[in-house]
């Protein structure tokens, strides 16, 4: 060990071995090329970069109603007029759509009527029909209709079956997702297989005194009464219903 009056020796080599271990001085790093490319400056005038896309799945919304595949079952209540004779009939229906807005189907109609001269008997209507609804919505849809089947007949009066062709048209308003009110308009025409008697009820009938003609006292107003002119029936091969106005409902699935 050196004696401590020798100071200078050991600070010397202190510096020695510090200068051995220094690191390099920024002074020792190579010069910078001032031809080097730096970092860009934004450009002020660039357009802006376009926002990223986003993808959504596709909205679903479902098809009009009365589209191809789609079945419609309906019950109503119709009414009829005819001189002073109503018809009341109440049925079901069903249809199934071929196409969009085309469907065949078919009617199911019993059918009474109330008449203060006329003896009717009741009757069973069957009709096939082809039903094209013309503009398809859930809000409203007027359709046409064309049919044609069998009326078959039984109680009072003189029951004859029938022959029918006829159509019509309608609309369809819709007050659910599958349920709409159906408001119809039909025309009938009727062929009887022979020829219809229909009799009168002689209890409404009353006798007038200064002539003796038979007439209808429910009948009677300022214009005068509805005689009997001396016949007790009425024959007819063919006839035409019309109007028959009926309202229902419509359910699609």
């Amino acid at each position: 060990m050196l004696p401590m009056r020798h100071p200078v020796v050991v600070m010397g080599l202190a510096l020695v071995l510090g200068l051995a271990l220094r690191p390099a001085a920024a002074e020792d790093a190579p010069p910078e090329d001032p031809c080097a490319p730096g970092e860009e400056e934004p450009d002020e005038f660039a357009p802006p970069e376009p926002p990223p896309e986003i993808f959504l799945p596709p909205v679903y919304e479902p098809p009009p109603p009365f589209s191809r595949g789609d079945m419609e079952i309906g019950a109503g209540i119709g009414l009829g007029l005819g001189g002073t004779d109503m018809v009341l009939a109440v049925g079901g229906l069903f249809a199934y759509y071929v196409v969009d807005g085309l469907a065949p189907g078919l009617e199911v109609d019993y059918t009474t009527v109330f008449s203060d001269q006329w003896e009717y008997p009741d009757t069973l209507r069957t009709l096939p029909f082809l039903k094209w609804v013309v503009y398809r919505s859930r809000i409203v849809s007027p359709y046409v209709v064309a049919m044609g089947g069998r009326e078959f007949q039984w109680g009072e009066g003189d029951p004859v079956d029938a022959w029918i062709a006829g159509g019509g048209g309608g609309v369809h308003i819709g007050v659910g997702d599958h349920v709409a009110i159906k408001i119809q308009l039909l025309a009938l025409y009727y062929w009887y297989d022979s020829r219809r008697v229909y009799g009168y009820d002689d209890r409404e009938l009353a006798t007038d005194p200064a002539s003796g003609d038979q007439y209808f006292p429910d009948t009677c107003d300022a214009s005068g009464c509805l005689f009997l002119d001396g016949e007790d029936e009425a024959d007819v091969d063919a006839e035409l219903l019309f109007p028959l106005l009926s309202v229902g409902v419509a359910i699609l699935f």
